[in-house]
């Protein structure tokens, strides 16, 4: 079988355009080539790229034995363990997924709202006034907090939580090397090699997990609400739990899912508001609604309709993952093509996400396009889709509301002059560059942590 046409540049040029300037390729792509197009990757098979929502559709509702995602995500083993659940499929995949879903239901984020308003006060606290920093350093430090304590329930030890941020930080920055995720990349060409650094520091993030879990086994999960305790507590339908190294792959998988993504999707969100002041006071006016006795209530600011399409918005133009990723068992007509078996198949987000039939104008940041809609989910796809939708995103989207929210009530930041934000990549996220660097102008201390009248 023919497959689609595509760009004739050999695979490296094509690779180095999707590396360097992700957005203009793909949309050259789509502009010269239709739904869908053929890139040529090197180190990859033909990949075949849709971004129609009747052709998403067809992807993210075809049978999982016949469009499959662990096989296309091979490449991901290596980084997060065989036990993954985005390197699974079949029986295992379904398994994971069913005992993994339950600690992400939304209501459960009730349980970690008030977590994550405290812990971005006190990252707002160590801003300096008045001079830059890289604001993505403090959104990395909460989401990093976060997962270690509502994830890992590591929030009655001081000394193992900042034993574990240690080992933690350095394989999650090991991880995030330039083109470490292409395959050429990923040779042991010695001790200070990219490859080698990783490798060495995710065997003792493993060390690390495996020893959490087993310990917390030996204690009394009774009244935990730490999501580490219910995986624990959590039985198949053959009555089984998970084992120590299915723990351990999954919640490294939530480690590398929920530190990186949240604080570039909420970098980008924040430098959107900086360029929209108006949007920025509607925002904070809309907040002041969701406080009581002058405290940000978590419930409340899950709640506000402006703020949750504003971070909608900001995902759909400014998406951290560029694609979704499938792979054909066999020969199948998908999107009204034709593929053979073993044909890598993506779904372009960030194409879907700029169409102008369904968003006009796409490249004009504009949240009213999500107040009183809920998002299609095969035209708005920052989580993925289908049988893999990301089981986090409940939590993710939680957690940008709180951070967001004390951002915008706390806080008056503007980029400083002369800097262009742009996309830097980190590993497989498109984040903003240098960290996001900002300027705090002024900072409001919240109510619980102003000094008595006298």
């Amino acid at each position: 079988m023919s497959l689609p046409p595509g760009p004739k540049l050999p695979a490296p040029l094509q690779t180095l355009r999707y590396l360097r300037e992700p957005y203009e390729f793909f949309q050259e792509c789509a502009d010269k080539y239709g739904d869908p197009f053929t890139l040529r990757l090197a180190g990859f098979p033909p990949i075949v790229v849709f971004w129609g929502p009747d052709k998403i559709k067809d992807v993210f509702t075809a049978s999982p034995d016949d469009l499959v995602t662990g096989e296309a995500n091979s490449i991901s083993k290596t980084f997060l363990g065989e036990f993954s659940m985005l390197a699974l499929d079949g029986p295992q995949h379904r398994r994971h997924r069913t005992l993994l879903l339950p600690p992400f239901h939304g209501e459960r984020m009730q349980e970690y709202g008030q977590l994550m308003l405290s812990l971005m006060h006190d990252s707002i606290d160590q801003m300096p006034v008045g001079r830059e920093f890289a604001l993505q350093s403090h959104l990395q430090e909460v989401a990093l907090q976060v997962i270690l304590r509502a994830v890992f329930g590591l929030d009655d030890d001081e000394d193992v939580r900042k034993h574990a941020k240690e080992v933690i930080l350095k394989v999650l920055e090991a991880g995030v090397a330039p083109g470490l995720f292409m395959r050429f990349m990923q040779k042991d060409w010695g001790a200070w090699s990219p490859w080698a650094k990783f490798k060495k520091a995710k065997a003792a993030a493993d060390e690390l997990i495996i020893s959490i879990v087993r310990k917390r086994r030996n204690q009394a999960l009774t009244g935990r609400k730490d999501i580490l305790s219910l995986l624990l507590a959590a039985r198949d339908e053959e009555g089984q739990p998970m084992g120590d190294e299915e723990l351990r792959d999954e919640l490294f998988t939530l480690l590398v899912a929920g530190h990186e993504t949240n604080a570039s999707a909420t970098a980008w969100t924040v430098r959107r508001l900086i360029l929209n002041p108006d949007l920025w006071k509607q925002l904070r006016d809309e907040a002041s609604g969701a406080m009581e006795d002058g405290q940000l209530v978590a419930t409340k600011v899950a709640a506000l309709p402006l703020l949750t399409a504003t971070i909608h918005e900001s995902l759909r133009i400014d998406p951290v993952v560029l694609m979704v990723v499938r792979q054909t068992k066999k020969p199948m007509r998908l999107g009204g093509v034709d593929l053979p078996a073993e044909t890598r198949v993506i779904c372009s987000t960030y194409l879907a996400h700029n169409r102008p039939e369904r968003y006009p104008e796409p490249r004009r940041f504009d949240p009213t396009r999500f107040l009183g809609v809920k998002p299609s989910p095969f035209e708005w796809l920052p989580f993925g889709g289908g049988n893999r939708r990301c089981i986090g995103m409940a939590f993710a989207l939680y957690e940008m509301k709180m951070t967001v929210a004390a951002i915008l009530t706390r806080t008056q930041l503007r980029i400083p002059a002369g800097k262009v934000i742009k996309i830097a990549r980190r590993g497989v996220i498109l984040a903003p560059s240098e960290g996001m660097p900002v300027i705090m102008d002024k900072q409001a201390l919240p109510q619980e942590r102003r000094p008595a009248a006298a």
